[in-house]
């Protein structure tokens, strides 16, 4: 009897090893799709336009509401509202009553807010005292970056990750799900500029090597630079750079986590 129930224990069902083998299938898509969002983000020679489209040709038809939430905020950030508006009520429908639905509609109430605006700049004290009543972490990911933009000091924000053998997230070797579309917060300002940019920026995950590399409009490199800590603020001079089109990237062990397009004029 002992040597059947250990044999039972160590068997799984039918339906448990195709889950198990979906579940393998659904990773090695998402690992293939991430790559090649790093590549497409850090191509100089794609325009703006053409990266959204391509990253919304890697996030359709997946079955996955995080990518359907990522193709709306490429709308978003592309002022296709409508489009962007028929995916987050598409998914409110089919997320309603969960935690995912909560998070988007606390998001979609800080769009609106701002959308009010005439300028998300200079912002009022009334303002900001409305931007930090948002706790949701997918709105309060973007009520940071704006928070930061009008220079009030925020917390850094820390990295969550699953507890030990929570299988829902993949495990103790997976990261938990960001709603926050990306755990990398990235500021380049004035832009256009005439001498130099401020560079503020948030990396919640450790790394090896932090660099960051001012490409020009042809990809070469004119200006890098090592960083030492996951969250600062350093001044980049451009003076002596011919006026026009630049790129900086943040690189974290060779991969690119962000990309800001700045014009140099004289």
């Amino acid at each position: 009897m002992r040597y059947q129930i250990d044999q039972g224990i160590n068997q799984i069902s039918a339906r448990e090893a195709m889950e198990k083998i979906v579940s393998g299938h659904r990773y090695n898509r998402d690992k293939a799709i991430k790559k090649g969002v790093h590549h497409v983000l850090s191509d100089t020679l794609l325009s703006d336009g053409e990266k959204k489209n391509q990253l919304i040709e890697f996030y359709t038809n997946t079955g996955d509401k995080n990518h359907e939430l990522k193709i709306a905020m490429l709308h978003d950030r592309f002022g296709e509202s409508q489009l962007a508006n028929d995916i987050y009520e598409s998914l409110l429908f089919e997320t309603q009553g969960t935690a995912f639905a909560t998070e988007l509609e606390e998001y979609l109430n800080y769009r609106t807010l701002i959308s009010s605006w005439s300028s998300i700049t200079n912002l009022d004290d009334d303002q900001i005292l409305g931007l930090e009543n948002f706790s949701g972490q997918m709105a309060a990911s973007k009520e940071r970056s704006l928070l930061v933009l009008n220079g009030v000091e925020v917390d850094p924000e820390p990295t969550i990750m699953p507890e030990e053998g929570d299988k829902s997230f993949g495990g103790k070797d997976h990261k938990k799900w960001d709603t926050s579309f990306d755990n990398t917060m990235m500021l380049v300002y004035p832009n256009p500029t005439e001498h130099f940019v401020t560079l503020r920026y948030t990396v919640a995950e450790t790394f090896n090597q932090l660099i960051v590399v001012v490409l020009d409009a042809k990809g070469n490199s004119v200006w890098r630079r090592k960083l030492q800590y996951d969250q600062d603020e350093i001044i980049i001079k451009m003076e002596n750079l011919r006026a026009g089109t630049y790129y900086i990237q943040l690189l974290k062990d060779g991969l690119t986590l962000k990309t800001e397009k700045v014009t140099l004029v004289k």
